[in-house]
């Protein structure tokens, strides 16, 4: 099924039990975590490759039951030549046969091709589209086995539990209705659908720590130690969010309103644990930035530094459009 071009869809109105369960899986999901509402308008993230393709059928099969007002958006980063503008011919080929309106990013020729600046420019697309569209959400087609990869990513990395939560059902208007599906049921719904899709071929490139996680260490994982590694990491995160959003609740009211400039003691600051402080400056952090800013551990460790720092000039930590000061006993939290 990689690498084909055309559309087909089948025609059989009657649903296969795969199908139905999958359909199924997808609407207690969305009902579960509250993605979204009946008479919404969405917009779909679709890359061309097979899970964005079952999810845009998926929220197709369901458009009309749930009122639902639907959107593409596609980037195409023209890293790969001209597979990259088959890939852009393809979506809108997609789009017009499920007749939704389709809308095109392509950045400037000269772009970092790492993995997060590409996710910055893709997911600043998907905001611009659903402000310029009046959306309510965009929907990412993240699963369950994105979720193992992720967690697994993270610990090697180096995390704690702000990071081991992973990806969740719901950030603001980014949903994930296929977080709780496996890419095999996924891969089983396209064929069952007969849904064409195109694969990337970098995504089977071992030079990406990512893919190396996919190709060799979940495999191994899953024949050595545990067959079900992928559902149990995903579970994992789950209970991770569940802990972290329980133990993080004191510290989102910390000093509210946060509204910046925003005046903090030092000493105050300075008499929690480090880990205490770590919550409390990422919720402040997370709360006052317009942009949205998740607070990278690193961040968090300069900004701690800045504050225990015994050094009498005045230390600047600039960051996503906010600015810490500290200075004597005063910390203060401004926008650029």
């Amino acid at each position: 099924m990689s690498r084909l071009s055309s559309i087909v869809i089948t025609k059989n109105k009657q649903r296969s039990s795969l199908t139905k369960r999958l359909l199924l899986r997808v609407q207690n999901t969305v009902t579960k975590h509250a993605l979204w509402k009946d008479g919404m308008t969405l917009v779909i993230g679709v890359s061309s490759g097979p899970d964005s393709c079952c999810l845009l059928d998926i929220l197709a099969a369901l458009q009309k039951k749930h009122r639902l007002s639907l959107s593409v958006a596609h980037v195409n980063y023209r890293l790969r030549g001209k597979d990259s503008d088959e890939d852009e011919r393809f979506v809108q080929k997609l789009a017009a046969h499920y007749k939704i309106p389709c809308f095109i990013h392509t950045p400037p020729k000269k772009i970092q091709a790492s993995e997060e600046a590409l996710r910055v420019i893709r997911y600043n697309f998907f905001e611009k589209t659903r402000k310029k569209n009046n959306a309510d959400r965009i929907i990412i087609a993240h699963h369950e086995d994105d979720q193992a990869e992720t967690i697994l990513l993270r610990l090697l990395r180096g995390s704690g539990l702000s990071g081991l939560q992973s990806m969740q059902p719901k950030n603001d208007f980014l949903v994930r209705p296929l977080l709780t599906t496996s890419r095999a049921d996924i891969l089983l719904y396209l064929k069952e659908r007969k849904l064409s899709f195109r694969e990337d071929k970098s995504n089977n490139d071992e030079h990406y720590l990512r893919n190396r996680i996919r190709h060799t260490l979940l495999p191994l994982l899953a024949k050595n130690f545990q067959p079900n590694i992928r559902q149990s990491l995903a579970k994992t995160a789950f209970l991770v969010a569940e802990d972290y959003h329980e133990l993080t609740k004191r510290f989102r009211s910390y000093h509210m309103p946060l509204v910046p400039p925003i005046t903090l003691s030092r000493t105050e600051l300075l008499s929690l644990s480090e880990s205490s402080l770590r919550h409390t400056l990422r919720s402040i952090i997370q709360t006052a930035s317009k942009k949205k800013v998740v607070p990278s551990k690193n961040l968090l460790f300069e900004i701690i530094a800045a504050i225990k720092s015994e050094k009498k000039k005045q230390r600047v930590v600039t960051f996503g459009g906010l600015k810490f000061l500290c200075r004597g006993d005063t910390v203060t939290l401004l926008n650029l």
